[in-house]
């Protein structure tokens, strides 16, 4: 596999507005696609005062903003407001909302001007009133507009928007808007260079890679489609440790990981299948092997883990953790297809580990664990029966470095083990949220 070096400038800095469309003709099922849609694209930034900030606002026949671009730096706190953000309804007065959202782009109501301000316009319909004159105006205060239609959206009324065909995007319905997601199956890059013409198009294009602009032509998501896994399928398992020794920043690593690792996967009822649990003192199953088979809402559940911070009874959730791998919760095990559990602690158990993780061993569980900061490694081995399964590292920022070795280690079959596998060598950086 030959090593792709890519030439790029990574967003840090920027005001991303959405406009999204309320209006009646939008489904219930479809607004709540378009939430989680936002929340995967604000997942991929670095949220804060002087790095990215994100504002909604939502159109129908009148204008309501959702919240202005300064209004929230914590991530977790963004996600939820998009999540709690309620459908208007009624009719689809474009051109009275294109007017309505220029200000806050303004100084006064939280934006930057000296920085990048992007517009992204999410409609399913035809304005019923005029959109050139008021999105032209915004793109003269130097905005760069993107406008997506989905399904009967009409194309002159986008480009009138955007002010270029180049800048418009058409999906057949809002499920469609996941094809993002399903195309970036291993690292991603944001991109400040034109996938089209660019060096790093050129370079991508050289080696039968794909770069994919799905709604930003400066903001160009770029995918090497190598096939980097041994494992055409799997089921896998985290056990995450929420005790109240972990700080909300470092659990928020914990998800920020697991999202990344499951990034680098295709998600389906026939390829890999993701599981999660977390514990403390007491269990709680946050989603089971074949809860979601969609990357979008996969990644919603993960950002929506609240931790419970309390003791740390591992034994007892490998315990219980048993019950993931049977056939009612998605296991494929009848069908050989291979089972892994991946447990992650930063604290020694307070019970027995050895006979819970050695009952899911005889039961073809394959387990890995990942101590983090001051935990014994023997402690780790009693969990996985294997020093090679067994990892330790010294904080929780290093998650992320951790990530592509894991990944590694469970995608080489036996029959590959000592052999140079390059994985994902060919993007090597990747947002981090």
């Amino acid at each position: 596999m030959n090593k792709l070096n890519c030439w790029y400038n990574v967003l840090e800095v920027a005001d991303i507005i959405f406009l999204i469309d309320g209006s009646r003709s939008i489904y219930f099922k479809d607004f709540i696609t378009m939430k989680v849609f936002m929340e995967t694209l604000i997942n991929k930034t670095q949220v804060g005062e002087n790095r990215v900030q994100f504002g909604v606002i939502q159109f129908s026949t009148q204008t309501q903003l959702e919240f202005q671009l300064n209004q929230y730096y914590d991530k977790d706190k963004l996600m939820q407001a998009v999540g709690d953000i309620q459908q208007l309804e009624g009719l689809t007065s474009t051109g009275k909302a294109l007017n309505f959202t220029a200000k806050y782009f303004d100084e006064a109501q939280g934006g930057r001007p000296h920085e990048r301000q992007y517009l992204i316009v999410i409609t399913d319909g035809e304005a019923q009133d005029e959109v050139y004159t008021p999105a032209k105006a915004i793109r003269d205060k130097g905005i760069t507009v993107f406008a997506i239609g989905v399904y009967n959206a009409n194309n002159s009324q986008l480009v009138d928007i955007a002010g270029s065909q180049d800048q418009v995007y058409h999906v057949e319905n809002f499920d469609a808007l996941g094809s993002l997601e399903k195309l970036i199956s291993f690292e991603v890059i944001i991109s400040q260079l034109l996938c089209n013409g660019s060096k790093l198009g050129k370079q991508l294009s050289e080696i039968k890679s794909k770069c994919f602009c799905p709604l930003m032509i400066t903001l160009c998501f770029c995918v090497c489609t190598f096939a980097a896994c041994e494992l055409s399928k799997a089921d896998i398992v985290f056990l995450l440790d929420s005790s109240e020794s972990i700080k909300k920043h470092q659990f928020q690593l914990e998800k920020d990981f697991l999202k990344d690792f499951t990034d680098m996967f295709e998600i389906s009822q026939d390829k890999f299948q993701f599981g999660v649990a977390q514990y403390s003192t007491n269990q709680k199953a946050e989603f089971y092997l074949n809860q979601y088979h969609d990357r979008m809402m996969l990644n919603r559940s993960i950002q929506n883990i609240v931790q419970l911070q309390e003791g740390t009874k591992t034994g007892k959730a490998l315990k219980y953790i048993d019950h993931f791998f049977q056939p009612e919760k998605g296991s494929r095990k009848k069908e050989g297809v291979p089972q892994f559990l991946l447990v992650i602690t930063d604290g020694e158990s307070q019970d027995d580990v050895s006979l819970p993780a050695e009952a899911l061993r005889r039961n073809n569980i394959i387990i890995f664990a990942l101590g983090i900061d001051k935990v014994e490694k023997k402690h780790m081995v009693e969990i996985t029966g294997d020093p090679q399964k067994t990892y330790i590292i010294k904080e929780f920022t290093d998650l992320s470095k951790f990530k592509k070795r894991l990944v590694r280690t469970i995608c080489v079959t036996e029959e590959q083990k000592g052999k140079s596998i390059l994985f994902s060598e060919a993007l090597h950086f990747s947002i981090q949220s």
